[in-house]
């Protein structure tokens, strides 16, 4: 009508106004800026340096470096990453303790029987697991906690927005370009949607094994 008016942004208080503004040109840039050919690769080595130096501070203490891996239900993406880089550092080396939980709020769920199949397929046995609830232990002990998808940062934010630089996006921590920023959940989708999220999350996962031993080289 004319007559609107901006509570934010006013003559006797511009702080709250500035900062969103701020706020707004951030998300813009960040927006334009994930489009750009080059942008994503340049994300990508900052967030693999962040999480090479998060595991080189904790490697100084006297336990060892440790990871929390989280999805929403701990029964199709955590349970098949924690054991892939399990398998990993068993055959390869690594020091790092592994542990992965879900933030649906119920355990002790068993895997689809289509994740175990494609499970399967690529040597990971997920017939014997069972799902837990992430508690608010388990990200405040992990050295760095690797997630999905933007539901999993926005739940861990939810309960402790402290443990934002702390949080790895998988996607994020692989030099290959088929491997997306965000790997989607394969819940409810048939055996093709399963390989394709299991093959992209092993990819990631070797990624992760090696940045790992460089930084308990």
């Amino acid at each position: 009508m004319g007559r609107e008016r901006n509570d934010t942004i006013t003559a006797d208080d511009r702080a709250p106004g500035l900062a969103e503004l701020r706020q707004f040109s951030a998300d813009v840039l960040s927006r334009i800026g994930r489009r750009l050919p080059f942008a994503l690769p340049i994300q990508r080595m900052r967030a693999r340096r962040r999480f090479v130096a998060a595991l080189r501070a904790a490697a100084r203490g006297t336990e060892p470096p440790s990871l929390a891996i989280v999805c929403y239900g701990n029964i199709c993406r955590s349970p098949f990453a924690e054991r892939v880089l399990a398998k990993l550092i068993e055959q390869k080396g690594g020091k790092v303790t592994l542990v992965s939980a879900g933030t649906f709020p119920v355990g002790g769920r068993v895997s689809p029987e289509v994740g175990v199949g494609a499970a399967k397929r690529f040597g990971i046995e997920l017939e014997t697991h069972r799902s837990q609830y992430l508690t608010d232990q388990m990200p405040q002990a992990a050295t760095a906690i690797l997630v999905f998808d933007p539901t999993n940062v926005d739940s861990l934010n939810a309960r402790s927005p402290e443990l934002c630089g702390r949080v790895f996006p998988l996607g994020m921590l692989t030099t290959d370009r088929e491997v997306p920023d965000v790997i989607v959940d394969p819940y409810g989708g048939g055996a093709a949607d399963y390989q394709l999220v299991y093959r992209q999350i092993e990819t990631a996962m070797a990624d992760v094994h090696a940045l790992i031993r460089r930084a308990s080289g």
